[in-house]
């Protein structure tokens, strides 16, 4: 089997495992930080230990449950709400770029993209306009 064969289905086998876990706990999940934990405990044969769930949604849910994915939904509201006003298709590809990339990694919650992504957000509606440039135009 080739390595990225491998990689691929070793992915697929922690995002099931992720998913089971979420499921023995819906509501409140194990608490942070428990998916390594568990992971460790659970797969000892691995020859790597599996640091996070490679996936925003299915760690959140893992660790957190409903309530951690409604405060993530909320946290997504307030990025994509107020200052990314209607017609500006930057704010919504940068959001949903990062989403995107969240499905097959988690890089969210690091500094390196969650704090342009808030200083982003700040910039666009601390401006008068919304941060609107001479290039937002619609015409």
């Amino acid at each position: 089997m080739s390595a990225s064969r491998r990689s691929a289905v070793g992915r697929l086998d922690v995002f099931a495992d992720a998913w089971r876990g979420f499921l023995a706990a819906p509501l409140l999940g194990h608490g942070p930080g428990s998916f390594a934990a568990d992971q460790r405990a659970a797969r000892p044969d691995r020859a790597f230990a599996v640091a996070h769930a490679h996936d925003l949604i299915l760690q959140v849910a893992y660790e957190a449950g409903l309530v951690g994915l409604a405060g993530l939904a909320s946290l997504l509201v307030a990025f994509a709400s107020g200052p990314w006003r209607p017609g500006r298709r930057d704010a919504a590809v940068l959001i949903g770029a990062v989403l995107a990339l969240n499905l097959f990694d988690l890089s969210f919650w690091t500094a390196g993209v969650l704090l342009p992504l808030a200083a982003f957000a700040g910039w666009r509606g601390a401006a008068p306009d919304g941060g609107a440039g001479p290039h937002d135009e619609e015409g």
